[in-house]
């Protein structure tokens, strides 16, 4: 017999010593043997079944339904398998056949009662599959859950709390060396303002947990760091999951690609409150828009579905930091607004590590070394929550200072303050003296290359001003007659600007076709701007396009088979500086 067989036998004998001492002495009555479960009735003892027993019993947290986790012998060999609670109900008993394990003489109800009376030996705890923070129903304490529940006190009015890897998602069970990782986080990071930020990152995820959980107005971190492949992006990113869990892609790691459905990646981020996840490699991914995984990966709820009883399933939330690469930028390949680009902090061409070997040093290191330092991080959050609240708090602020003047500096400034924190907070952890003026520095300077961007009306300026170049044979200049089968707007000369005048239909099209979705919100901010033409009360104006000779012309660019009655048309106009303009036509 091999030591885990020993180790189900002595389980197997002391269960049965307790149940006899307590069940076992009347007539009738249910007795557990060596070799097996036996009933005495009027003096007569009749076999039940092989040797099986109630171990243990678990509550699940996400539905709080009752499991029990059953030892029994197969063929002399002891084997331990999960059943739902309800298996004890003597019909389901039939069903362990499934298993090798036959009932004799078909007697459900007695061994149904014996394990039912057996089953008060068997302890209860509450099984939860979530990652960082979380409320633990019993003690209404906020723990943190990784392979153990960081946080939670034992006592006799509440289940422990046990972490059902089996179940989860994720691999946070801890391996390697927390002196290790830290020799290598001073041999290899610090100094390097990139890698001290990325490892920030990395803990930052545990700070969006415990905002999340205690309502403050945040979102999923989702970092993107984007470059060629030399820059080394993965090594950063494996190097941020591994404070809090396996850096890997196998055996539920906190490594994946994007080489999966939109839906399967958002499911795979159900039940995460604060542990970082690293999503590899974007030129994997066959999906051609990323704008709703954009907004469900970052609001933490995924797409409710409908179940075949044709009710919604509550498929889950999550609020962490993740962190994505690619060659591309993720907004590349999504709609061109405002909100996206808020919700996405991207990092381009950035050199992550120094060399080739630094790259290596730290993969070797954190492939065995993982789950160690996020333990101790989140220790020192759940003692010291005030300080949490103050760095972000103050970071928030220090930010609104240095940020470029905008419209989304606050925002922007509550997301950098929790990566600043982190920073803060691992330094009072590991002294790991990292440069927090060097890393709010590396944040500004970052930022304001994307400020222009994340002016969505610039954007759609500059985007606009192309679609004339392109189609500059297809307008009419002043009252120069143009004789194109495709005429899509006007250009009148003034004295101070080119007033360029695209038909409503045309103009909606143009811009849905560069990727705006919201075109009001954009002719809007022209508004403001001074850069738009219009009535009042409006955002567009009448004006006469076409001549009378060109009605063919107007019937097919307005695409109507009746023409108005009235002689102008719906139309934006641009204000636009002539040299802003390389017109070959001149006005």
């Amino acid at each position: 017999m091999n030591a885990e067989q020993m180790n189900y036998k002595i389980q197997y004998d002391e269960i049965a010593e307790k149940f006899n001492a307590k069940y076992g002495k009347g007539n009738p009555c249910t007795l557990m043997k060596e070799d097996g479960i036996w009933h005495l009735k009027e003096n007569k003892m009749t076999k039940i079944s092989e040797p099986i027993c109630v171990v243990s019993q678990f509550k699940s947290r996400a539905d709080d339904t009752v499991h029990i986790k059953l030892l029994f012998k197969v063929n002399g060999t002891f084997q331990v398998k999960d059943f739902p609670n309800s298996l004890l109900v003597p019909r389901n008993l039939e069903t362990m056949i499934n298993y090798g394990f036959p009932i004799l003489n078909n007697d459900y109800r007695n061994l149904s009662n014996h394990l039912l009376h057996q089953q008060e030996f068997a302890p209860m705890v509450q099984h939860y599959t979530e990652v960082g923070f979380f409320e633990d129903k019993e003690s209404k304490l906020l723990v943190f859950g990784l392979d153990e529940a960081i946080g939670w006190s034992n006592s006799r009015d509440t289940m422990p709390l046990v972490f059902d890897q089996e179940r989860s998602n994720f691999n946070v069970t801890p391996a390697g060396s927390l002196d290790e990782w830290l020799k290598m986080i001073k041999e290899e990071v610090v100094g390097n303002t990139p890698l001290e930020f990325i490892l920030a990152c990395g803990f930052s995820s545990a700070i969006v947990g415990y905002l999340y959980q205690n309502d403050y107005p945040v979102e999923t971190l989702l970092i993107n760091l984007t470059g060629d492949s030399t820059t080394g992006k993965t090594t950063a990113g494996m190097l941020a999951v591994s404070t809090f869990g396996a850096p890997t892609k196998k055996q539920k790691g906190l490594f994946s690609t994007w080489n999966g459905t939109s839906n399967a990646i958002l499911q795979s981020l159900v039940g995460n409150y604060g542990v970082p996840y690293l999503i590899d490699e974007l030129s994997m991914s066959n999906e051609s828009d990323f704008t709703s995984f954009l907004y469900s990966i970052t609001d933490g709820r995924n797409k409710k579905r409908l179940t075949k009883e044709s009710s919604f399933q509550n498929v889950g939330e999550s609020a962490t930091t993740i962190l994505s690469t690619g060659e591309l930028s993720i907004l590349s390949k999504s709609a061109n607004n405002t909100g996206l680009k808020l919700r996405t902090l991207e990092f381009t061409n950035v050199q992550w590590t120094t060399s080739a070997v630094n790259s290596e040093n730290i993969k070797n290191c954190v492939i065995k070394n993982y789950g160690v330092a996020g333990k101790a991080f989140v220790q020192f959050l759940v003692k010291n929550p005030n300080y949490i609240t103050a760095f972000v708090e103050s970071n928030t602020k220090g930010f609104k200072k240095v940020l470029v003047e905008s419209p989304f500096r606050e925002r922007l400034a509550a997301k950098y303050a929790i990566i600043l924190a982190a920073t803060q907070i691992a330094n009072e952890v590991f002294s790991f003296k990292f440069n927090v003026d060097e890393i709010r520095n590396f944040i500004v300077e970052r930022d304001a290359m994307l400020a222009d961007s994340r002016d969505i009306g610039k954007a759609a300026w500059n985007h606009m001003l192309q679609f004339v170049q392109q189609h500059q044979n297809q307008f009419i200049y002043d009252n120069t007659p143009n004789y194109s089968h495709e005429i899509v707007g006007k250009i009148v000369t003034t004295k101070s600007k080119l007033e360029v005048s695209i038909l409503k239909n045309v103009f909606e099209k143009a811009m849905h076709d560069f990727g705006y979705q919201d075109v009001q919100s954009i002719l809007q901010n022209w508004k403001k701007k001074g850069l738009l033409d219009y009535e009042a009360g409006r955002l567009a104006s009448r004006k006469q396009v076409f001549s009378k000779d060109q009605q063919e012309q107007r019937q097919e660019a307005l695409g109507v088979t009746e023409l108005p009655k009235k002689p102008a048309d719906t139309v934006y106009t641009m204000l636009v500086d002539e040299e802003d303009l390389q017109l070959a036509v001149e006005c």
